[in-house]
């Protein structure tokens, strides 16, 4: 099966892959990487806090424990870990 495809408009003078959210410049940067890049969590509609890249979430004392959804990879094939979320 096909994994399913995203359009999203940018300036196009830059890879996709050359997008970096710790290097964001302008608020293009900021609107395309909003567009591609998911949260761990989020808002729900009725303003709940829900999973998002994250699997599962609970707290542990003062700390947020989240555990990364399986089968998730970057752009270039490799899979999404921790240390992408942080």
């Amino acid at each position: 099966m096909r994994a399913p495809e995203l359009k999203v408009l940018s300036k196009a003078d830059k890879a996709v892959s050359a997008y970096d959210p710790a290097d964001a410049r302008d608020n293009s940067d900021f609107f395309f990487l909003e567009n591609i890049f998911s949260p761990l969590t989020e808002y729900s509609a009725g303003n709940a806090l829900v999973s998002g890249l994250a699997e599962t979430y609970h707290w542990r004392g003062g700390q947020a424990r989240l555990r990364i959804r399986a089968g998730l990879t970057t752009a270039d094939g490799r899979p999404i870990t921790a240390i992408d979320a942080e």
